[in-house]
């Protein structure tokens, strides 16, 4: 699979026209991250699991959005979510959250794989979790104190340190600045068809 290295940039451009959107447009102070759950999703079963390229996957998370935007439109998805139980709304809103939270945390090194109990404390000597560390503090002073803005306050400050934090592993700055923010390929060879093995699937034989 091609390495694409400005995913991460251009899926925060797109969070970030989201929470614009729904700020100024809808005007609710919501963070919104739109199809956040399916990068999981994605990655881990699309493209490592049923072998499609990251072009295929993406070409199906605009797929889905597309059907998204047509219930909407025809007020389906609103007597779809009307029907929901209020407490499955918030099981899944803070589900949803503690399954971000989780990945943040195990991607900064706070937490790490155990054999004996599955999720242990990760080491806190690393110059990368240090800085989450004090990401996490930082900010959580900032909103105690409510403090305008000071979500996006904590996160432009670690990401201004992480340019002169170093992996001690790999010497690379944490924060590294994209050489471009976008790249346009030949439309028809990104999105033509990958072939799907589905050798991980066994039928049941009669003996």
């Amino acid at each position: 699979m091609r390495e694409l290295p400005l995913f991460s940039p251009v899926s925060a451009l797109w969070y970030c026209i989201g929470c614009l959107w729904i700020g100024l447009w809808g005007n609710f102070p919501f963070a919104l991250g739109p199809a956040m759950g399916l990068n999981s999703y994605m990655a881990y079963t699309v493209v490592q699991g049923m072998g499609l390229s990251w072009q295929n996957g993406l070409a199906c998370v605009f797929t889905s959005g597309c059907v998204f935007m047509l219930l909407s439109a025809f007020k389906t998805q609103q007597h779809i979510v009307d029907a929901v139980p209020d407490c499955v709304k918030k099981a899944i809103g803070a589900g949803v959250g503690m399954f971000i939270a989780f990945c943040g945390f195990q991607s900064a090194g706070l937490i790490q794989k155990s054999d004996s109990t599955l999720v242990t404390v990760g080491d806190l000597s690393n110059p990368g979790t240090v800085l989450a560390l004090a990401g996490i503090a930082i900010t959580a002073v900032l909103v105690i104190r409510q403090v305008k803005g000071g979500i996006l306050i904590g996160i432009l400050l670690v990401t201004v340190l992480g340019l002169f934090v170093k992996d001690p592993v790999t010497g690379a700055a944490y924060t590294t600045l994209p050489t471009s923010v976008f790249s346009f390929d030949n439309p028809a060879e990104a999105l033509a068809p990958t072939p799907v093995s589905y050798t991980h699937l066994t039928l049941p034989t009669k003996a």
